[in-house]
């Protein structure tokens, strides 16, 4: 996928009822680079999400952090400007320790 397609799928996106876009490869990197150069070029915030919530989640013990991601999740977003938010590294909430839903979660 190059950077039109990733924009086209966005816009496309912002006209539906669920707008997650998740974006899979198995080069990391490759969609790394797309999403800087999509934030970039358009002016979307980009988040390094695993590096945010770590960060968030790194004083409370293991067997707390489930509820504290669930109540975190949703003021995330809050702290962003505009309707696109392109988040990168979401792998933390697919660690079966965290006992999150991750598709839910996003």
């Amino acid at each position: 996928m190059d950077l039109q397609q990733l924009m086209d799928i966005i816009t496309g996106a912002k006209s539906k009822y669920y707008k997650l876009i998740l974006v899979v490869s198995p080069f990391a990197e490759t969609n790394t680079r797309h999403l800087k150069e999509a934030s970039e070029r358009f002016k979307y915030p980009y988040v390094n999400f695993s590096l945010v919530l770590s960060a968030k989640l790194i004083d409370i013990p293991v067997n707390k952090r489930r509820s504290h991601i669930i109540n975190l999740l949703p003021g995330f977003t809050k702290a962003y400007v505009g309707d696109v938010i392109l988040l990168d590294h979401i792998e933390l909430l697919f660690l079966p320790d965290l006992g999150v839903d991750p598709v839910r979660a996003l």
